[in-house]
């Protein structure tokens, strides 16, 4: 069985590694979401209310996607400190 300190650096490898992972695929995602904001014309004013709300939640797609990736990361590190 590996000490508390292997757990942790093993925990803290991971962690670095899902980060990483996650912010070489934004790019990816922002290009995805700027597409949806063209393809929708987001930037008029005479689309319906329905279409406002699919722009809305295409601009909140970035933002979710770095939190759920720190948040991830965080429960690695998280996960072996309370052990």
């Amino acid at each position: 069985m590996i000490n508390k300190k292997g757990n942790l650096y093993m925990a803290v490898t991971f962690a670095f590694l899902f980060f990483l992972v996650g912010m070489l695929m934004l790019p990816f995602i922002e290009n995805s979401s700027t597409s949806l904001r063209t393809n929708l014309n987001c930037a008029s004013n005479t689309i319906s209310d329905g279409t406002k709300l699919v722009c809305l939640m295409g601009d909140t797609v970035v933002p979710y996607f770095i939190v759920g990736v720190l948040m991830l990361a965080g429960g690695f590190i998280g996960n072996n400190l309370g052990k």
